[in-house]
């Protein structure tokens, strides 16, 4: 959800429209599906403006909510609209709203508490009068959980809307997608069922949801209004409860489950279905109901012993028990077959929902493990579900899954009766820049850091994106300073890139213009000054902080000092958008990441009509490769899995769900081979501020770094989707063509490489043409990425060109190691060194083996030289040349160096 500003480092150019549309607005809309609610990104020149346009009438329409009135009194039911939520929401109208969020105030005691750790520090609450979570009103929210809900509330998430309050009035929330189904919390149930066909537009397709086409309702007889809140959530599910005057509904819900569970408590379990859709019901079969709803088929399941009754529109059980089960699910058809084993699943009630993950080196690969955890003593198996980027690496056997899939706005999802599976994922390495191996012009890369040079700031911008992005430039040059030999530019570089970060991380005073803050409500930490709704939505926090860790992990590969005084500050942006330890409470369990979907969400309420989204897919990723960076070279291994995990799984979900790799996902007809923008229950062919191609494409490129490699992994679709920005550009680009090309690069370097050798532009402000050419003119020189070939390290990257293979790998360690491709290739890197890989390359000699004096992992000329430089008596106890310990170095140790001589 990020959009592009200005920063003091480069000028600020407006960016261009070139498709006319059908409105007059500064961002792209799609059509009103039912209820929408859209933040659009205005672009002023200075600072995005948010404006919210709003569709209140989803909640003006539950006052007349047209599923049929329950009319058994028995049930203490009032028929629909005689307690009407617009009683207690009141009527909005239709309006536009500016949301100031800088005006959403914390109340908090004048004198702040520090946080420190080693030299950082850092707020223990937000100061008075900076931004927090607030509603669109401004005024500052708390997350609406029950009284025993347990950990934080599940912001970044796709069912957020119904923690967060976003509209006054309105604790129901937005449609949520957990497909395969979708639903929607309302005053008197839960509404649910399948998303209908995908609608299209010219630049959008969706499944709408909500009040008008929601095939049933669920609920407890009699219950209508009361309170409603989140009782419970797991890693992709949650349990929301309804309460009122002695009833009780709970449902829990989640990605991957066709089914609903639900306990009512004061009155009977109820299903109510839209008739008006077309209701048919095929048959009651003792505790089964099964019954079609616009052509799709679903059961309803009673607890045993029970079973349901027809009358008035509805079905219900035929008996009043306390805290009563009962369960619905969408089934593929309905076989005998199909539904004798839904029946026998109906009894497996999911409670929770727990990931966790591993990482494979010998294969490498990222092992992820998802589990729905039943109610205790449960023998029941589950039907769940699992998405096209799952089905595709599941250790799976074909004939385990059901025979019929579901469609989805995801592309078919494969049914299976399991509790349990594990997923795959290849991961084709990591490292931390480009080597010089020649293969860009010295002399015009060391021009152009001259001219990057030249500039007065090297980083600018001020909040925690801006500034963030422009330190994540500063990492991409430092290293090419380093390769062309020009010490005052590295120098530059690294004490700029130091002092940027020592600023955000350290509270050096009450007045200190730039810092973090810990706030315990949302369990978040969020920087100030802020952007993009950071605080008072909780946006983009793996966007911006992402930039930062990048910098700081490319400070600590060249100072470990630094990292071990600084790293408290970075590990807490870790947590905070990634927390992976559980035993952590500061913090909710993988905020951005949603494990089940594989991919991040940006918003951090998500009320939304299409649920959730995420727009630059390219920087969530640029947030995991920086964390497996950061956890590389601190040597903490649990941070470096974490990050490569990230960068895995979403590598495979933006191929398939942004990119349509297989052609397998999008809609027949919809008109474009990828999405900027993908929402829960579709995608726009968009960004949050223009519909301008060359930044559709740009968004989900940018920031170019070693982590973009991954996309390398399907060519074609780099080279298409260049072709088509081109085609729908109108010509070649002239806004952001430095991302572009390197993109277009990972597809057709040669193509690429001559663009940019032959075309005039102006740097993306989180770009430089010392990045850009070395990026272009090592894929035209090394080819395209191969991934046939990996590495029995993490930190890996292998390149194809007409046969030749250029395998590089990198050593964050502080040993040597010697590095195994799968092609059998092997070569010994030294600690520290980012080098190429031959077949005439030497392993490492063992650890005590003598004679390798310089630790290179060889015996050859530069050893000799070091042991005739200390030949003679050792003036030290460590003298390196005494081999053979006797304390001189004479012609025994040099006897022993040439046994050992490897080069």
């Amino acid at each position: 959800m990020t959009a592009p500003g200005p920063d003091r480092a480069g000028p600020v150019v407006a960016p261009p429209r070139k498709i006319a549309t059908d409105t007059a607005r500064s961002g792209f809309r799609s059509p009103d599906w039912g209820f929408e609610f859209r933040e659009l990104r205005t672009w002023n020149g200075t600072l995005p403006s948010i404006v919210e346009t709003s569709v209140v009438a989803a909640f003006q329409r539950a006052a007349t909510f047209p599923f049929r009135p329950i009319e058994t009194a028995a049930l203490h039911h009032p028929p629909h609209g005689s307690s009407s939520p617009t009683s207690r929401i009141g009527r909005r109208s239709t309006a536009v709203r500016i949301a100031i969020g800088v005006l959403s105030l914390s109340t908090v005691a004048t004198a702040q508490e520090l946080v420190e750790d080693g030299a950082a520090s850092w707020y223990a609450s937000v100061p008075q009068g900076r931004g927090v979570p607030c509603d669109n009103n401004g005024v500052p929210v708390e997350p609406n959980v029950t009284a025993d809900f347990e950990g934080h509330a599940s912001t970044a998430d796709w069912c957020s809307s119904i923690f967060w309050e976003r509209y006054p009035g309105n604790p129901y929330g937005n449609p949520m997608f957990p497909l395969p189904l979708a639903m929607q919390a309302s005053p008197d149930g839960l509404l649910l069922g399948r998303p209908p066909e995908a609608t299209n537009t010219a630049f959008a397709f969706a499944t709408p949801f909500g009040y008008n086409n929601a095939p049933m309702r669920i609920t407890t007889g009699g219950l209508s209004g009361g309170q409603f809140a989140v009782a419970a959530v797991g890693d992709w599910t949650v349990t929301p409860r309804w309460s009122d005057d002695g009833r009780t509904l709970e449902a829990t819900f989640g990605h991957g489950m066709p089914f609903v569970y639900a306990r009512s408590n004061g009155g009977r379990p109820v299903i109510d279905p839209r008739t008006s859709l077309g209701f048919e019901l095929i048959e009651i079969a003792g505790r089964e109901a099964c019954f079609r709803i616009a052509g799709d088929v679903y059961a309803a399941y009673a607890s045993p012993e029970r079973t349901w009754q027809y009358a008035n529109g509805v079905l219900i059980t035929d008996q009043l028990v306390p805290n009563d089960t009962f369960a619905v699910a969408c089934l593929p058809d309905a076989t005998a077959e199909t539904r004798a084993m839904f029946l026998a699943a109906a009894d497996a009630r999911v409670i929770d929902s727990r990931a966790s993950w591993s990482y494979d080196a010998a294969n490498s690969e990222v092992v992820a493990e998802f589990e729905f955890i039943l109610e205790p003593n449960t023998r029941a198996t589950p039907i769940v579900a699992l998405f096209r980027h799952q089905w595709l690496h599941a250790e799976i056997e074909p004939g385990d899954y059901l025979p019929t899939d579901l469609a989805t706005s995801r592309g078919e999802m494969k049914l299976v009766p399991t509790a349990t599976f594990t997923v795959r994922h290849p991961f084709n390495g990591l490292i931390p820049n480009l080597p010089d191996l020649g293969q860009s012009d010295p002399v015009r890369l060391a021009e152009e850091m001259a001219g990057v040079m030249t500039a007065p700031d090297l980083i600018g911008g001020d909040d925690t994106y801006w500034n963030g992005k422009s330190l994540g430039r500063a990492a991409m040059l430092l290293p090419i300073a380093e390769q062309l030999g020009d010490e005052p530019a590295a120098d530059r570089l690294l004490a700029e890139m130091k002092a940027e970060l020592e600023d955000w991380f350290d509270v050096s005073s009450a007045n200190d213009d730039r810092f973090l803050a810990y706030q315990s409500t949302w369990g978040s930490v969020f920087g100030y000054p802020d952007a993009y709704g950071s605080t008072y939505q909780l946006n983009d926090h793996h966007f911006h902080y992402g930039y930062l860790i990048r910098a700081a992990a490319s400070i600590a590969e060249r100072d470990r000092a630094w990292a071990a005084d600084w790293g408290g500050a970075v590990e807490l942006l870790i947590r905070d958008a990634a927390n992976w330890d559980r035993s952590d409470d500061r913090f909710p369990f993988l905020r951005n990441f949603d494990p089940y979907a594989g991919h991040a969400h940006a918003s951090g309420h998500g009320a939304f009509g299409n649920g959730n989204n995420q727009e630059s897919s390219s920087e969530s990723i640029n947030f995991a490769a920086a964390v497996a960076l950061w956890g590389a070279t601190v040597g903490n291994d649990e941070i470096r899995d974490l990050g490569i995990y990230l960068h895995a799984v979403e590598s495979e979900a933006i191929a398939q769900y942004w990119f349509d790799a297989d052609d397998a996902v999008f809609p027949e007809n919809y008109p474009h081979p990828l999405v900027g923008i993908v929402w829960s229950n579709g995608g726009d062919y968009a960004t949050w501020w223009t519909n301008n191609p060359e930044e559709i494409h740009g968004i989900n490129l940018l920031p170019i770094t070693t982590g973009s490699l991954h996309l390398g992994r399907w060519p074609n679709v780099m080279r298409r989707n260049h072709l088509y920005m081109v085609q729908r550009n109108g010509g070649t680009p002239t806004l952001w063509q430095d991302v572009l090309w390197s993109g277009w690069a990972l597809g057709d370097p040669t193509g690429a490489m001559t663009e940019f050798e032959t075309r005039s532009y102006a740097p993306e402000p989180g770009e430089s043409r010392p990045h850009t050419r070395q990026w272009i003119s090592s894929l035209a020189a090394w080819g395209r990425v191969d991934p046939t070939v990996t590495a029995d390290t993490p930190h890996y990257a292998v390149f194809e060109k007409d046969g030749v293979r250029t395998r590089i790998a990198w050593n964050p360690g502080t040993e040597r190691v010697t590095v195994t491709f799968s092609d059998g290739v092997s070569g010994c890197v030294p600690s520290g060194a980012l080098m190429k890989i031959d077949v005439d390359s030497i392993d490492c000699e063992p650890a005590d083996v003598p004679g390798d004096l310089d630790g290179d992992g060889a015996v050859g000329g530069s050893d000799l030289g070091l042991l005739i430089a200390s030949w003679g008596v050792c003036g030290t106890p460590d003298c390196p040349g005494d081999l053979n310990g006797d304390g001189r170095v004479d012609g025994a140790d040099l006897g022993l160096l040439f046994g050992h001589w490897t080069v």
